[in-house]
């Protein structure tokens, strides 16, 4: 009795087919990885955000570092980092030395877990979000300058500038941004 082997037709017909599964696949695995990010950016955003309401609640008024009625708070790393600090308690500036300073957490309550890798929170794609509460309490917070600047009634917004990592001042596709404008942000739900 003799074995029954495969042709090289055969074999050829079932590597094509394996392709073009493959090159149907892998698109949908890197649409799902850029999707997983965007969730992950959202719930962080929306962790430093109760963080942020804690602290407020803890103390009576936002986290400020200036005397100006609204504060961006991503505006350098230096800002961003010593919120981080006051919301994490740990060290967030990336070198060896702590640099926690306890003048805006007097009580040195922890509002955030501190990462387990240690520095400052970022998005998923390495930025800074982007912070800005409003010290002055009229409730509205202008977000980008001149001919892109927009009004909002609240007192923090938080957003990252998603992946193409350019800020589009909170705005995405949804909301007027444009349709490659992609920051992720808390104030579309």
């Amino acid at each position: 009795m003799r074995k029954q082997q495969f042709s090289l037709i055969e074999l050829l017909v079932v590597i094509a087919i394996i392709a073009i599964l493959m090159g149907l696949l892998i698109p949908m695995v890197s649409s799902m990885k850029q999707k997983a990010k965007m969730t992950k950016a959202l719930s962080e955003i929306n962790a430093i955000k109760n963080a942020i309401k804690q602290y407020e609640a803890t103390y009576g008024l936002l986290p400020v570092y200036g005397t100006t009625a609204q504060t961006e708070w991503s505006d350098d790393d230096d800002h961003y980092n010593l919120l981080m600090e006051w919301l994490t308690q740990s060290e967030c500036t990336g070198d060896s030395t702590p640099s926690i300073d306890t003048n805006g957490n007097l009580r040195k309550m922890k509002f955030l877990d501190p990462l387990p890798t240690g520095g400052s929170w970022k998005d998923p794609w390495g930025e800074n979000y982007i912070i800005y509460v409003d010290h002055d309490y009229d409730g509205q917070v202008t977000i980008g300058s001149g001919a892109d600047a927009t009004d909002y009634n609240g007192s923090i917004f938080i957003y990252s500038k998603g992946p193409n990592k350019t800020d589009e001042y909170g705005k995405n596709n949804t909301n007027g941004g444009g349709s490659k404008a992609d920051d992720i942000n808390t104030w579309d739900k």
